[in-house]
């Protein structure tokens, strides 16, 4: 999978990096805001790296009937995934799947769009190997990615699944976001902010 995209295009990863994230939170939900990753040892973060985009990898072939190795450290994640699936069944149609939006002159890739047992809309979904959820980018992620694939003319269900894996081969946890009104009015303040912190 190529890290090439088009020139003059944004990263919806890049909009988000703005974003500062909670650091801390006391007893009484009093929040600290920063960015942790600057103050993360950045061999730590490239082994991280390697390690959810090797999982990624798997998960597609996965989808496409095919077969990516994994290390020790990894297999646990792909394991969780296959157990979340045996619940849900989950039908791929299409993974891996870069988006363009000529207009705002975003991209992303999705992770996955697929239809779940039972049920007759596509649903996107998007895994993480993160140790810890992330409530407020989480959803304006979901946003955007539902927003690329509504202007590529996709009709989804206006619910995105994160599915937050886990490293022991546990069954992951699943968080649902709906992308309603607020939602995308908060995804265009986000890139709208973006665009002021960036402008010359």
């Amino acid at each position: 999978m190529s890290n090439d995209i088009l020139k003059g295009f944004t990263r919806v990863s890049t909009i988000l990096s703005v974003l500062p994230t909670v650091t801390s939170e006391t007893e009484d939900n009093q929040k600290t805001w920063g960015f942790p990753f600057q103050n993360i040892n950045q061999e730590v973060l490239r082994k991280k790296c390697i390690i959810g985009t090797n999982v990624h990898q798997a998960i597609n072939a996965w989808a496409i009937n095919d077969f990516s190795p994994l290390t020790e450290c990894e297999k646990g994640y792909f394991e969780s995934f296959l157990r979340w699936n045996e619940i849900v069944k989950l039908k791929p149609i299409e993974s891996e799947l870069r988006l363009y939006d000529d207009s705002l002159k975003i991209t992303g890739a999705i992770d996955m769009l697929g239809k779940i047992e039972g049920t007759d809309s596509l649903i996107l979904v998007d895994f993480k190997t993160s140790a810890n959820a992330d409530d407020k980018k989480w959803p304006l992620q979901a946003a955007f990615y539902h927003h690329l694939l509504t202007v590529n003319k996709f009709s989804i269900n206006q619910s995105v699944l994160f599915i937050q894996l886990d490293k022991t081969g546990a069954l992951p946890k699943c968080h649902t976001f709906s992308i309603d009104s607020k939602l995308k009015n908060l995804m265009i303040s986000t890139y709208n902010i973006y665009k002021y912190l960036t402008e010359r």
